[in-house]
């Protein structure tokens, strides 16, 4: 069985996609935010899922998240916030860039 992280997974196209990929025999595990009341667009599927909190804004917690529920994949369904409060200044690099990362070690082609 296909096991897909999704992103987002209390959202409307989250709980959509949750249902689509039950219905086609995947495992599915949801992020959630830290603290995050009940969602109850998920009621219906709740002991069907797995759900971890994490801080998409947060590239440890996100790894840590990742580690815990060993997807096979990775599908979005989340926005970032955009509230001045809690924008990074450098969206792309301080929530995304950190996990495309390349290893810090150098090879030499010789």
């Amino acid at each position: 069985m296909r096991r897909a992280l999704i992103t987002g997974i209390g959202g409307q196209d989250g709980s959509y996609l949750a249902e689509l990929l039950l219905n086609a025999d995947y495992e599915v595990v949801g992020l959630v935010r830290p603290g995050a009341a009940r969602y109850e667009n998920l009621a219906g599927i709740e002991g069907r899922i797995e759900l971890y909190e994490a801080d998409l804004l947060n590239p440890t917690s996100l790894a840590q998240a990742l580690r815990a529920a060993r997807p096979a994949e990775v599908r979005f369904a989340s926005s970032i916030p955009t509230s001045a409060s809690t924008r990074p200044r450098r969206p792309r690099s301080s929530a995304i860039q950190p996990m495309f990362r390349k290893p810090k070690t150098r090879r030499s082609l010789r």
